[in-house]
């Protein structure tokens, strides 16, 4: 139930920012299910990178339901980040 809650606080943060690239990224072959998003702004030099790991005490949320936090502060920060995915407790 918990975990059902997080993700709808989701709709909280309203629509999302657009961002000039967001790009899956593949963590372990032998794992496909975890995966990381790579949020970019436009640029043409090397960006610092940011990772960025979503709440929920290692038991409630994902990399997804951060999406539009993470689109804010690459707007912002002009920073690329990389918002993690992981396994969560008690999996």
């Amino acid at each position: 139930q918990g975990r059902v809650a997080i993700l709808e606080l989701k709709a909280l943060a309203g629509p999302s920012e657009p961002v000039a690239h967001v790009d899956p990224i593949p963590l372990f072959k032998s794992d496909p299910s975890l995966t990381a998003e790579l949020y970019r702004p436009e640029s043409r030099t090397a960006l610092p990178v940011m990772v960025y790991l979503h709440g929920g005490g290692w038991v409630l949320g994902n990399h997804t339901g951060v999406d539009a936090v993470v689109r804010m502060l690459v707007n912002r920060s002009g920073c690329a980040i990389l918002s993690m995915d992981y396994r969560l407790a008690p999996e």
